[in-house]
């Protein structure tokens, strides 16, 4: 699938001048109107971030690539940026877009995300709002509104204590807590082949495709493991259906946007046809330095009427906690 990454504009002076922003302006790729936005259910697959000049040599391999994508999410400036997506679930697609902030105060860095998913004929909201503790979900499907939590904290803390054997039971449980989270997901779970040197739409960027490491895909399929520790690619198909195969992901290799996470794509392979098919493609233009972001824009009011936290079934859905 042909697709082009930012090409940097000329005019960042009269961009700075008129909004006290700088912009890295893209052409997005052209999937037309099958660019679909994820879900609720993969609450933090949407988080982005701006890459600053590595200081360190350049990585070598795909793995160290991505290693050092996921640490540089860390050290991200304000900024502001539009994504577009799409998802696939049991053969039916979804359309959306959505806008990105995050704003920095020393080591605490908070995100807000808004989303507009097109479901058939209902038009789907959502917001996400990091402060320094909780991640906060505003639905607003039809004429139902709601607002819940997931303490970060908690989810943090339970898999350090899950150890080694903890895998990935969805695209979600790769990515609670950002984007940078879902990187450090990928390189853990992942073992991804060497770069692919492209430049695109005067970009320079890598490209490294991902399948899983066998001890991980061991343990997600018990059954299967001495196939898969035998190293027989056949055992993937065995994984239940919300997991992918393989993970492809473009990245930023040099300039203003070096390590940016231009493009993550999920697929599964079709054995039966032969061919792959895309789960989720997520990419992320019009990124903008934002200095100027209202702190007050990443809070959420202590007035909330009905808030629900959804904590524990996050816990008990991602195997981190003892189901009831």
């Amino acid at each position: 699938m042909k697709y082009k990454l930012p090409s940097l504009a000329s005019n960042q002076k009269r961009d700075v001048a008129r909004s006290g922003a700088i912009l890295f302006r893209p052409t997005v790729a052209t999937f037309g109107a099958r660019l679909l936005l994820l879900p609720a259910a993969y609450i933090a697959l949407a988080t982005l971030a701006f890459a600053q000049e590595p200081t360190a040599a350049s990585p070598t391999s795909g793995q160290e690539i991505v290693e050092r994508a996921a640490a540089q999410m860390t050290l991200h400036p304000s900024l502001e940026a539009k994504m577009r997506q799409r998802v696939g679930i049991r053969e039916q697609y979804m359309v959306g877009s959505g806008a990105y902030l995050q704003v920095r105060h020393g080591e605490d860095v908070r995100f807000r995300l808004e989303l507009r998913l097109q479901v058939g004929e209902r038009l789907t909201s959502l917001q996400h709002i990091t402060d320094n503790r909780y991640l906060y979900i505003r639905r607003d499907i039809g004429n139902t509104k709601t607002i819940s939590r997931i303490d970060l904290k908690r989810v943090q803390e339970a898999q350090a204590n899950s150890g080694p054997g903890n895998t990935p039971s969805s695209f979600a449980s790769l990515g609670v807590g950002g984007l940078s989270q879902l990187l450090h997901g990928l390189a853990n779970n992942f073992a991804f082949s060497d770069p692919e040197l492209e430049t695109i739409s005067g970009v320079n960027v890598w490209r490294m495709r991902g399948r899983w490491k066998p001890e991980v895909l061991a343990k997600l399929l018990p059954e299967q493991s001495v196939a898969v520790l035998a190293n027989r690619d056949s055992a993937v198909n065995q994984l239940p259906a919300q997991l992918p195969h393989q993970v492809s992901l473009v990245v930023g290799r040099d300039g203003p946007l070096p390590f940016f996470p231009y493009r993550v794509e999920f697929s599964r392979h079709d054995p039966d046809l032969d061919k792959s098919h895309s789960m989720l493609i997520m990419e992320l233009f019009e990124v903008r330095l934002r200095p100027d972001l209202d702190p007050q824009l990443f809070e959420v009011p202590d007035s909330e009427q009905d808030l629900v936290d959804e904590t524990d079934a996050y816990l008990r859905k991602h195997g981190l906690a003892e189901v009831d």
